[in-house]
């Protein structure tokens, strides 16, 4: 009969602490929620003011759409979008202090990085381009550009800016282009820029690298992107292995393993090599073998020479 009392009140405990358990969850799912919903709001907002920015930016864009009137600088150390080059008046678009900035002053003004008007938080935007190269540069990205950039000059002589083709622009900036009634349309609903440090497949930078630095590594970029075009159209061909890994390895074929391939350090154009054709840069789509220029080899011997490109006589 003792006993009642400790049993009530072990069941007042229990159910206590459920309800207690309950409480709990209850608040967690309502603190969840809120975060949720916070998120949520942050990131739409987000999407709209990057939108609304797109839209005006493409619209800027398509304002200069003429030759020469769309170039990049560098001011200060910094790439700059100018638009409107050969105006009296010119709009500049550039990455400063964490921001997207425009700066829209008189042609004969002095260009002030400071003083441009804020747009868009854009933590990390960078771009540029350098003339000769064959590549646009943006966010970690390496832009194909198949005529090189070109440079722009004043009508004086004097070199003003770089050119990029208004297509490579426009998918760095995340817009499309069309063309309608022999006039160039450029509106934002492209597709946002994926960052290099997602867009590229470590395994195959890493494995494409390392072939072009051994193969290539001291002749010129074309060369070096000729030497990967051979390595993914081998992927690509039913003659060969259907993958890069088993494409490098397929006995007597490109030896990394004797030759250390693997363990060497790629310079810096190789890499940017092996970036330009996982982006689809394609030098030679018809070439599966390349040799030194004037040795024997069995493609020499058995295929026809398409092309040469500094040391290399590359077989299709």
């Amino acid at each position: 009969m003792r006993r009642k009392p400790i049993q009530h009140h072990i069941d007042g405990l229990a159910a206590l602490l459920l309800f207690g358990v309950f409480a709990v969850c209850v608040l967690a799912v309502l603190l969840t929620g809120a975060d949720a919903y916070r998120r949520l709001t942050q990131r739409d907002q987000a999407a709209y003011d990057r939108r609304t920015c797109e839209q005006y930016l493409t619209t800027r864009v398509r304002q200069a759409d003429r030759t020469g009137s769309v170039a990049i600088e560098d001011r200060d150390g910094t790439d700059v979008l100018v638009l409107g080059a050969d105006e009296e008046y010119i709009t500049y678009i550039y990455h400063y202090g964490g921001w997207l900035m425009e700066l829209y002053i008189w042609s004969g003004e002095p260009m002030v990085l400071e003083e441009g008007r804020q747009l868009l938080e854009a933590e990390g935007l960078e771009m540029s381009a350098r003339i000769d190269n064959l590549y646009l540069y943006a966010n970690g990205r390496y832009l194909y550009v198949p005529d090189q950039v070109q440079a722009g000059y004043t009508p004086e002589g004097d070199l003003a800016s770089a050119l990029v083709p208004v297509r490579t622009l426009a998918k760095a900036l995340g817009a499309s282009v069309s063309w309608e009634d022999g006039a160039v349309q450029i509106s934002s609903n492209g597709e946002p820029l994926i960052p290099g440090d997602q867009f590229y497949d470590q395994d195959a930078l890493f494995l494409l690298s390392h072939i072009i630095y051994n193969e290539s590594g001291n002749q010129p970029m074309t060369g070096k992107i000729a030497v990967g075009n051979v390595l993914l159209n081998r992927v690509k061909h039913p003659s060969f292995p259907n993958t890069l890994y088993e494409v490098i390895y397929q006995p007597g074929q490109f030896y990394p393993e004797s030759t250390g391939a693997m363990e060497k350090t790629p310079n810096s154009g190789s890499i940017i090599a092996a970036k330009l054709c996982l982006e689809g840069a394609m030098v030679l789509p018809n070439a599966y073998w390349f040799n030194g220029v004037g040795r024997s080899c069995w493609a020499s011997r058995n295929k026809e020479c398409i092309a040469g490109i500094g040391g290399h006589a590359f077989y299709g």
